[in-house]
């Protein structure tokens, strides 16, 4: 699965927390596209909740991969 935050406005930035409300990531791992390294993710009931770190890019879109419960 794929989620992706898009910028609406050029002059804006991505958020340095990111949230959203279905598919939940299997095991709270959620991995950030553009490095391919995990990112720290809570859930708390069906709300996710993703914290980027520092040292990310977030002057452009971003996205992120993940693995859902069946």
């Amino acid at each position: 699965m794929y989620a992706f935050y898009a910028l609406p406005e050029k002059q804006e930035k991505v958020p340095e927390v990111i949230e959203w409300t279905t598919n939940i990531p299997a095991k709270k791992k959620v991995t950030l596209l553009s490095t391919g390294r995990r990112v720290k993710c809570t859930v708390d009931g069906n709300k996710v909740t993703i914290r980027l770190p520092k040292n990310v890019d977030r002057d452009e879109s971003i996205g992120f991969s993940f693995k859902i419960d069946d």
